[in-house]
């Protein structure tokens, strides 16, 4: 991060033959957490559905701590496919 914006580094490899291996060593990485509780609020805040349902959602998410379960429980909401969608972006980043 720089000057608080996220930065990104692009590695382009050309004429490489498919056959070959390549091996990269990245140091001095910097990991960088995924607060899915905090994104998926914000979806969720948006979301143009029952306040109900938002609760329901969020409270799922705080509580589940394993992705795959969180996912599952996601799916039996039966939530809009764009909102689940959305969701299921922060979820596995």
């Amino acid at each position: 991060m720089v000057c608080g914006v996220m930065t990104s580094t692009v590695i382009s490899l050309k004429n490489i033959p498919v056959d070959q291996n390549i091996t990269m060593c990245l140091k001095d990485r910097e990991y960088i957490e995924n607060d899915i509780e905090e994104r998926c609020f914000k979806i969720l805040d948006k979301a143009e559905i029952e306040t109900l349902v938002k609760e329901s959602v969020f409270n799922v998410i705080l509580r589940e701590k394993d992705r795959l379960r969180l996912l599952g429980e996601l799916v039996s909401m039966g939530l809009d496919q764009d909102l689940y969608n959305a969701l299921v972006e922060v979820i596995t980043a």
